[in-house]
């Protein structure tokens, strides 16, 4: 779902980004996206299908602009807390380059337009991982 806002638009519950340390392989001498990370992109195709009429008119909105990019990581509680409530070692902000890469693509913004943000995880009402973004415009 896209909410579009005065200022900002939110893209909610996009799907969650694979860490970078699933995102590539080795073949043949080189390195590959993995069938996570393949599985990742499709995910978000399949999101940005599902929201094309308003991902097009958002396009020519963003054109050209400088935008901030705030993520917000949402995980269920037993990925984030431990039995004893205390929080397990999750790395959140491997997922980011992946993505803004996967949000350039479904807004058509070379990423490197992305020049600020404030990231953070929180914790799910159930046991879905997604992200929601919010992008506006920044002030340089």
């Amino acid at each position: 779902m896209i909410e579009i806002k005065p200022d900002s638009v939110t893209f909610k519950r996009l799907p969650m980004a694979p860490t970078s340390n699933h995102l590539l392989v080795p073949f043949r001498g080189r390195l590959i996206k993995s069938n996570e990370g393949r599985k990742f992109s499709k995910q978000c195709e399949l999101w940005g299908a599902q929201n094309r009429g308003t991902l097009n008119k958002l396009k020519e909105l963003l054109k050209d602009k400088t935008l901030r990019v705030d993520c917000c990581f949402v995980f269920p509680r037993s990925k984030l807390l431990t039995k004893k409530n205390t929080l397990k070692k999750t790395d959140w902000m491997n997922r980011l380059k992946q993505t803004c890469d996967e949000l350039a693509k479904l807004i058509e913004v070379d990423d490197s337009h992305f020049i600020s943000g404030y990231c953070c995880k929180k914790i799910s009402d159930n046991d879905e991982s997604y992200i929601d973004i919010e992008i506006s415009e920044a002030k340089l």
